[in-house]
């Protein structure tokens, strides 16, 4: 009896031991007296006396335990840098998981890594991430909207930070530098949020440091801890940073016969106006070694929109770009340095000139951005493209513990020259009635010697000004299951105003079973944001969404199953309904990391205008046609952590009057750690009665990117998409020879997909250096 009774004992303090440890977690930080040396050894005297943040979590597979694998961290700082010492225990034999050597690395899937989340302002609603994996190899993110979703993290952005790792057979032990000029706090602050993860392949868990559920990502901002320093936070002194350029290239256009080389040089500063809030200025930007967007097939009525990865709009980018939603944007970066060739309806890059823009914190509880950006005109004025400047500004007051009120006034304006006619005429011969004078039909007019000048509102469908303004709000519950979002917005075009507007709302729910959604939109039929993404306007939509999730009890290769049922119906201005679908989707996660999604999906399409559904140039169905649809869908990721991955999508059934069927993803091997050799592809067959055509549209993008070093790259994706008719190679060598400074060499080479005749070819050479001052 007593050994029964002490057996039961032991199991009671065993599971009491396993379970996980609920509420707010605290780590103290004390300042270093003396120097930390950055080289993964953790002897200092200040890593010994480091109060310890241990007893992990596990996220995934289940959120009921504490984390199999031990992680212990320890913080540290001086004047100039925040220190993070971590010790990653791993006492299973094999190699650790890791994509490559490539910083900014895709955190998905079972990969090894550990990160630290900082929220300096504790208003769990923006933070950053740094991270390292096994072989040192960093990823930095900035994080907002609390952290929920995948598009809250932004791995884009860049900064300066140092990290070592050592790696020994029972652990691998990290340390961080990452300088208080890199982060944004308040000044006298005594307090942040704090949270670190861990991923560990061989465990197949993911691990936070306070409990998250596993409806949540590791990221979450609702679930931190604190961090306690010893004393009031100081202004980490002057925060200086330029960053000169030079570049040179030389172009060669087939097509036009007619090639140049060029040479440039610009820069930018960033000045830290206090430690919350940050000055960028930039003069003559270059992007050239941004790269390149990964092409899609469109058999979509409407516009796509790609991310925003140019460094100098990175910063705060949530305070200019999360207003609306994700098909109603106000703003929206990637309009800047682009224009509309109005000869041939195309879109053409233009240089930007210079550019300023003032972002962060005015105190705990106000954000603040301003923009002011300035274009060029091009030389030829045949194309309609003039100077343009874009001015933005935003302001946004935290409300309740993790919500907010976001105001927006964005300008665009255009210096379109003045209009004159071509003719010459005599003054005593003509008397001209402006009101009748339509500028854009002819260039010059002279009367006598002088010119009559004539300044347009508009040209060519180019407006000289366009104004919007726009108030948020954006909801989150302190727990992070509700967030939701009110916006209205207004374009200030001349003219009738009323149907110049967009407003919509957004309120999710999201717990360990329940995923709800609801989603409307209403937006006006003149509703204008030339700089925003409107992929269409004069509608109201709804889109309501449920998903339960479900977690198997026992021995079972699952993770958890489920179901999602999502209705989605838009109404058009005086055409009543046009757009349906409902959906119905089973999901399967295995513990494995494996991910299965099939699909039913019933289609109603009622045309708003003529549409060809190959968008290869070939006969248009007609506006006012109707199509009642029923396809199948699924969707298959497999595990990440194996050496050869894939994710793939198919869908099969009824495309308007005819049928479609398609399938598309990658197929990744990882030559660990050195290398990733991937095939992405998106293969449709369209099947369509006379008179219109049939089409096999055919996307292959095959990929090799190399990472020698940690420090030295090089990439190379191919491109072929037969429904743009084009084939792409991009080239592109990184050498980072100090941190945030680099080497760039792009080559890009365009062909015309049929018959593989050259178009266009590039080579540039670009050198950033960030100089501290």
């Amino acid at each position: 009896m007593k050994h029964t009774l002490f057996v039961l004992f032991v199991l009671l303090q065993g599971s009491l031991l396993a379970q996980p440890i609920k509420g707010m977690r605290q780590v103290r930080i004390v300042e270093s007296p003396e120097a930390i040396r950055l080289d993964g050894v953790l002897d200092e005297p200040a890593w010994q006396a480091a109060e310890r943040a241990d007893k992990f979590h596990e996220r995934l597979p289940f959120d009921t335990l504490l984390a199999r694998a031990r992680t212990e961290v320890m913080l540290t700082y001086d004047r100039q840098f925040l220190y993070i010492g971590a010790v990653c225990h791993d006492e299973l034999e094999g190699k650790y998981a890791v994509t490559s050597l490539r910083r900014d690395f895709e955190t998905f899937g079972t990969i090894d890594f550990f990160s630290v989340i900082l929220d300096p302002f504790s208003d769990q609603t923006n933070g950053l991430e740094f991270t390292v994996n096994p072989y040192n190899v960093q990823r930095e993110a900035l994080i907002s909207n609390g952290g929920t979703g995948r598009r809250s993290t932004n791995s884009s952005w860049d900064n300066k930070w140092f990290s070592k790792v050592s790696r020994h057979p029972d652990k691998w032990v990290v340390e961080m530098a990452i300088p208080f000029k890199t982060l944004r706090f308040r000044e006298g602050s005594t307090v942040w949020r704090i949270n670190f993860a861990r991923n560990d392949s061989k465990q197949n868990e993911r691990t936070n440091w306070t409990w998250i559920p596993r409806a949540f990502r590791s990221y979450s901002l609702a679930h931190t801890g604190e961090l306690i320093w010893d004393k009031p936070l100081r202004k980490p002194g002057t925060n200086l940073a330029v960053i000169p350029y030079l570049t040179g290239g030389k172009t060669q256009d087939y097509e036009e016969n007619s090639g140049n080389n060029s040479y440039g040089f610009g820069g930018d500063v960033k000045i830290g106006v206090s430690s919350s809030l940050n000055l960028d200025l930039t003069i003559n930007p270059d992007f050239s070694q941004v790269e390149v967007d990964r092409q899609v097939t469109n058999l979509d009525r409407f516009e796509i929109s790609f991310p925003e990865r140019r460094q100098f709009f990175l910063e705060n980018n949530d305070l200019f770009a999360n207003f609306g939603s994700s098909s109603v944007r106000p703003f929206f970066t990637r309009r800047i340095g682009i224009a509309k060739n109005t000869e041939t309806n195309l879109t053409e890059r233009t240089p930007i000139l210079y550019g300023a823009r003032l972002s962060g914190r005015l105190d705990k509880n106000w954000r603040v951005g301003l923009l002011n950006m300035q274009t060029a005109a091009d030389d030829d004025p045949r194309k309609g493209i003039y100077a343009t400047n874009y001015s933005v500004g935003v302001i946004q007051r935290q409300v309740f513990k993790r919500s907010n009120i976001s105001a927006i006034f964005i300008n665009k304006y255009s210096f379109i020259p003045e209009v004159q006619w071509q003719d010459t005429i005599r003054e005593e011969d003509f008397e001209p009635d402006l009101d009748e004078l339509d500028p854009s039909l002819l260039d010059t007019l002279l009367i006598g010697e002088t010119p009559y000048v004539i300044v347009p509102d508009s040209l060519d469908g180019v407006n000289k000004a366009n104004n919007v303004v726009g108030l948020d709000y954006n909801h989150a519950s302190a727990d992070g299951k509700w967030n939701g979002k009110l916006f209205y917005h207004q374009s200030l075009d001349k003219g009738d105003k009323s149907q110049q507007f967009a407003h919509g709302a957004f309120m999710g729910y999201n717990s360990d079973r329940w995923e709800i959604r609801w989603d409307h939109e209403v937006v006006g039929e003149d509703y204008n944001a030339e700089v925003g993404f409107v992929r269409r306007r004069g509608y109201q939509r709804i889109s309501p969404s449920v998903e339960y999730k479900m977690y198997p009890k026992g021995r079972s290769v699952l993770q958890r199953h489920g179901f999602e049922v999502q209705q989605d119906m838009l109404w058009s201005n005086g055409l009543g309904l046009t757009d349906r679908t409902t959906s119905v989707d089973y999901i399967f996660r295995f513990l494995t990391g494996d991910y299965v999604r099939i699909g039913y999906e019933n289609d109603f399409v009622k045309l708003t205008r003529d549409f060809d559904p190959t968008r290869t140039d070939g006969p248009e169905l007609p506006e006012g046609s109707s199509y009642t649809t029923h396809r199948l869908s699924f969707l298959y990721f497999s595990d990440s952590r194996r050496k050869l991955s894939t994710f793939m999508r198919g869908t099969y059934g009824q495309y308007y009057n005819g049928m479609r069927a398609g399938v598309g993803g990658e197929i990744r091997y990882r030559l660990q750690p050195y290398g990733v050799f991937s095939v992405n592809y998106s293969i449709n067959r369209v099947q369509l009665p006379d008179p219109y055509h049939d089409a096999t549209l055919l996307l292959i993008g095959p990929k090799i990117d190399l990472t020698f070093t940690n420090t030295l790259f090089f990439s190379t994706l191919v491109q072929y998409n037969n429904q743009i008719n084009n084939v792409n190679i991009n080239a592109r060598f990184q050498w980072r020879f100090k941190p945030v400074s680099d080497l760039f060499i792009v080559y890009t080479d365009n062909y015309f997909a049929e018959h593989l005749k050259v178009k266009n070819r590039g080579i540039v050479f670009k050198l950033t250096y960030w100089l501290n001052i």
